[in-house]
């Protein structure tokens, strides 16, 4: 061996280590695997969490809680891939109980970057929050 090899070696298996983590990082946010993902966001008038039951490619559950105003009229769910061109239609999600509402089965039929929009609806008009979620094949 080289002593120009000796000195590149450390500096290989730092860049090496770098990648890995890189990747670890990528692979393990929330929203990539079939385990559930729960993201928040805020309007000015509710508070919305969704939580995905798997973010895989398939048809899915997903639950929706909004906090802050009571009257909410409506609650449903816009699921886009934009960078493909891809929407579908708004699925209405069905009130479960104080706040929480559950569309059953949510198509996300590919793998990528999609885009949940939940839209809520209330006596003061509709509110719209996205939602990123990056689904696995």
């Amino acid at each position: 061996m080289t002593r120009r090899w000796m000195r590149a070696a450390p500096v290989a298996a730092l860049l090496v280590a770098v990648v890995v983590a890189a990747a670890v990082v990528l692979f393990a946010r929330p929203g990539s695997g079939s385990a559930p993902a729960a993201l928040e966001a805020a309007t000015s008038r509710h508070g919305v969490r969704l939580v995905v039951d798997a973010a895989r490619a398939g048809t899915t559950g997903v639950d929706v809680e909004v906090s802050g105003a009571p009257d909410v009229d409506e609650v449903r769910i816009e699921p886009a891939m934009p960078h493909m061109g891809h929407a579908l239609p708004p699925i209405p999600a069905q009130r479960t109980g104080d706040g929480r509402y559950r569309a059953a089965e949510v198509p996300l039929d590919m793998a990528g970057q999609w885009e949940l929009t939940v839209v809520v609806d209330d006596a003061r008009g509709a509110e719209r929050v996205v939602f990123p979620l990056l689904i696995s094949g």
